[in-house]
């Protein structure tokens, strides 16, 4: 059973009338692929109890809380190319693209007459932007504890899974469907016999190869 998130955050910002956005991501740790970050902001006091940590519900409860997540609330995504990975090293690629999303976001939520984001809430990552009016708060094991955390990790699984199984289309010999990218035994025999495709992160395969060793 998946208790409700608690809120906290959200609804301090909801009682002072502030406007709240969660950032998380996923695919952080596969070989192949992109990192997809997700940002969310709920509408105000709205915090349905099926908005949980993406990696501990099913397939079919992501997509339709992804549904719901398009329909209701106001959302954006960054997709952080393995070339990006490979150049910036997957910390500093992760935090580009959070600041990136946080950006955008504030940017639609102006659009929307919501007014501009005063809070952030990220699962775990030591964000920094430099705003006075925007207050940032890393929760560990945030998917759990936020609601907007969780949404925006919804967001960010589902269209990275997306991405994943289109990119089997253009590299049939990869599995990817089935493992999404991670090194698992199968994709490490893939690798073996047909080597990288230009979606792999070469800093992650070389680093899997001299793990095996």
């Amino acid at each position: 059973m998946i208790l409700p998130c608690p809120n906290i955050h959200e609804k301090n910002a909801w009682n002072e009338k502030k406007i709240i956005a969660g950032i998380d991501e996923a695919g952080r740790g596969p070989l192949c692929g992109p990192v997809v970050i997700g940002a969310v902001i709920l509408p105000i006091n709205t915090a349905p109890d099926f908005l949980a940590d993406s990696k501990k519900i099913t397939e079919k409860q992501r997509l339709k809380a992804f549904e719901w997540i398009t329909k209701h609330c106001l959302y954006t995504t960054v997709i952080i190319s393995p070339r990006e990975i490979d150049t910036y090293n997957i910390y500093q690629s992760t935090i580009r693209g959070m600041r990136q999303a946080y950006i955008q976001l504030n940017q639609i939520a102006q659009r929307a007459g919501r007014g501009p984001i005063s809070h952030l809430v990220i699962d775990a990552m030591p964000l920094k932007i430099e705003k006075p009016s925007l207050t940032i708060t890393p929760i560990i094991k945030g998917e759990s504890a936020s609601s907007s955390i969780a949404a925006a990790s919804i967001v960010a699984k589902v269209i990275r899974d997306q991405i994943t199984c289109d990119l089997e289309t253009m590299f049939p010999y990869f599995s990817l469907s089935k493992h999404k990218g991670y090194g698992t035994a199968q994709h490490q025999t893939e690798l073996a016999l047909h080597g990288q495709s230009i979606m792999h992160r070469k800093s992650f395969v070389l680093k899997s190869k001299k793990t095996s060793l």
